[in-house]
Parts: structure tokens; C-alpha cells; sequence
């Protein structure tokens, strides 16, 4: 398994979170179980109402011939997994992707497993897993297993957002950004201050915004 670029941060990642290796690691364990020889994450992309492929794990090639492609939601198995909502097993029959060169057997995929990835009601992407081998075919266990899967990269990456966002909160507000860390400090070393630390804080809050 390579460890390749970072996911874009414009899908809202910080620079080397730890969210990505995670993910990666889900799709190979996924691969290994389920016998696909490639697997990716596509994330949904709000502005454009479609799915883009943010990593996949397979051949070296396979990666930057595939990131940043585009799936439009409804089309194919992928994107009928993301309309949806509910696992897709089958076939493919979307044709709009450019696949890298295979040095040795087919170039089109002969059997795909796509997983929608969701945070409560909020589409977050797909995971997939597909497979080039002739007369292929995944089964349902293997689509409850993704479904499984799916569940747990919903988790990680609503809350790498969510810490992501914290990140540049703080770096657009510096002066929280050492008040938070000195209350982390006191957290640590007296715990007991806290409270009083609490009750200045609604004190100061009271006097400089406007009552609700």
C-alpha cells in the first residue's frame, strides 16, 4: 500500500491529517477482503453536485490517472450509489472514465462494489472496490461488508472536517488560539481553576455582547 498525495484541502482536509492514511488503510483492508484489485474514495463535491475521485489504492499509475475525475450523481453504479444512498453491487456501465493502461488483462472493470458515504443525512462521498478479472462478481455479504466500511469513513471524515475547521478558525483568530492552549495548560495542571476560569469568561461575555 503506497502513501501518495494528501487529500485535496479543498475537500476540507488539513494538510497531513491522519484521516487520509486512515482511509486508505479502510479501502486496501476492504480490497484484501473482497478481492478487488483497486479501490477508491470519491467525495462529493457540493458546488458542482458530483462525485470526485480523492484517492485510490491499486497500481502506481492508477491514482493520478483517476484523481480529480468526475461522477455525475444517478450515473452508474457509483453514482447510483450516492443518489441513492444504499449500496450498489454490478457491473459497471458508466463509460466516462479514463482508466490508466493495464499492462495485462482488460482495461474496463468487470465488477464493482459501491458504498455511499454518509453523515447523518449529509452525502459525503463513495467508497468502492472494483475488479478487472474476466467473469468477476462481488457478493452481498461483500456489499453489506462496504456498507460496514462506508459507515466508518463517514466517521472520519466528518470529524477531520469538523477539526479542520477548528484549525482555521484558530488561524484566523490567533488570540483564541492562545487562549484555548493556555486553558489547555491549566486543564492540566490545575483542573480545579477551571471553574473560575468558566464563570470570568460568561462574566466577559455578558458585558460585551448583546442580550439574546
Amino acid at each position: 500500500m503506497r502513501d501518495l498525495d494528501p487529500i485535496d484541502p479543498a475537500f476540507g482536509f488539513r494538510d497531513g491529517a491522519a484521516a487520509g492514511p486512515m482511509l486508505r488503510l479502510l479501502i486496501w483492508t476492504g480490497l484484501q477482503l473482497s478481492g478487488g484489485e483497486e479501490g477508491s474514495l470519491l467525495l462529493y463535491d457540493p458546488a458542482t453536485e458530483d462525485l470526485r475521485f480523492a484517492m485510490t489504492i491499486g497500481p502506481a499509475e492508477t491514482e493520478q490517472v483517476l484523481r480529480g475525475q468526475r461522477v455525475p450523481l444517478g450515473a452508474g453504479i457509483t453514482g447510483l450509489a450516492a443518489a441513492t444512498r444504499e449500496v450498489q453491487i454490478g457491473a459497471p456501465v458508466y463509460r466516462d472514465i479514463h482508466q490508466a493502461e493495464r499492462k495485462d488483462g482488460p482495461e474496463t472493470p468487470e465488477a464493482l462494489i459501491a458504498a455511499p458515504v454518509v453523515s447523518g443525512e449529509t452525502l459525503l462521498g463513495v467508497i468502492t472496490a472494483v475488479s478487472f478479472a474476466p467473469g468477476k462478481r462481488f457478493t452481498g455479504e461483500m456489499g453489506r461488508l462496504y456498507g460496514g466500511f462506508a459507515a466508518v469513513a463517514a466517521l472520519l471524515i466528518a470529524q477531520e472536517r469538523e477539526l479542520a475547521a477548528i484549525a482555521r478558525e484558530r488561524a484566523a483568530h490567533p488570540s483564541i488560539a492562545r487562549i484555548a492552549a493556555a486553558l489547555e495548560r491549566v486543564a492540566e495542571q490545575r483542573p480545579e481553576v477551571l471553574v473560575e476560569a468558566e464563570r470570568m469568561i460568561d462574566a466577559l461575555a455578558r458585558i460585551s455582547l448583546p442580550a439574546e
